[in-house]
């Protein structure tokens, strides 16, 4: 009797493995996703950002990228920054379906990481449209930012 139970359990457990191996937001692949706790997950993504700031749209231009995807290229108006050089506009660039939808007015929390001479943000590096930005996260990163 108990052989007959362990093969299925043994089975949720590989399954459940797998699918929390790589956790992933919106159909992407997010490698960071596996730390589990909050405060971990804020540092890497600080420490690998080249530029961190709170933003609202201006202005929004959509690109062909290659044939699997669409890149969407916002410009922003900074309001708070936390790293990076100082500047009252950035222009950020995003992939469809891993990146953001961005519309003018909408307002962001924004890890950017430079790519090819440019600031490339999608889910995976935690940015965030701002109401779903932690109060938590924005006191972390002010923590980090006066290091």
């Amino acid at each position: 009797m108990p052989f007959r139970f362990a093969v299925p359990l043994i089975a949720v457990a590989i399954l459940i493995r797998a699918v929390s191996a790589n956790a992933q937001v919106g159909g992407c692949d997010c490698p960071d996703r596996k730390l589990t706790r909050f405060t971990d997950r804020v540092r890497l993504a600080f420490s690998s950002a080249n530029t961190v700031f709170v933003g609202t749209v201006v202005s929004v231009e959509e690109r062909p990228g290659t044939k699997s995807y669409r890149t969407r290229w916002a410009t922003f108006a900074i309001e708070k920054l936390w790293k990076g050089p100082l500047a009252k506009e950035r222009v950020v660039w995003t992939t469809i379906p891993c990146g953001f939808r961005f519309k003018p007015g909408e307002r962001y929390l924004i890890y950017g990481t430079r790519y090819h001479g440019t600031l490339y943000a999608d889910r995976c590096n935690r940015s965030v449209f701002v109401t779903g930005a932690d109060v938590r996260e924005m006191n972390l990163l002010t923590r980090l930012a006066t290091r």
